[in-house]
């Protein structure tokens, strides 16, 4: 089964250490929103995504490879 796009992003934020507080404060959003968005019960926007690729310093790219491995 495939991940959704804001789990691996989520995944992927994990594994480099980012924390939902500092992503919240990133978005300009509650935390309790950036659970919602992790827990696929909210969608991430396309301009959320490029704002944690600028905070991260990664590209979607780096972030979204999942979706394209095999």
């Amino acid at each position: 089964m495939r991940q959704s796009s804001e789990v691996i992003v989520r995944d992927y934020l994990k594994e480099h250490g980012f924390k939902q507080k500092y992503i919240a404060q990133v978005l300009g959003v509650k935390e309790y929103t950036v659970s919602d968005i992790f827990c696929n019960r909210r969608p991430l926007k396309t301009n959320e995504l490029v704002k944690i690729c600028l905070a991260t310093k990664t590209s979607p790219n780096e972030i979204l490879a999942p979706l394209f491995d095999k």
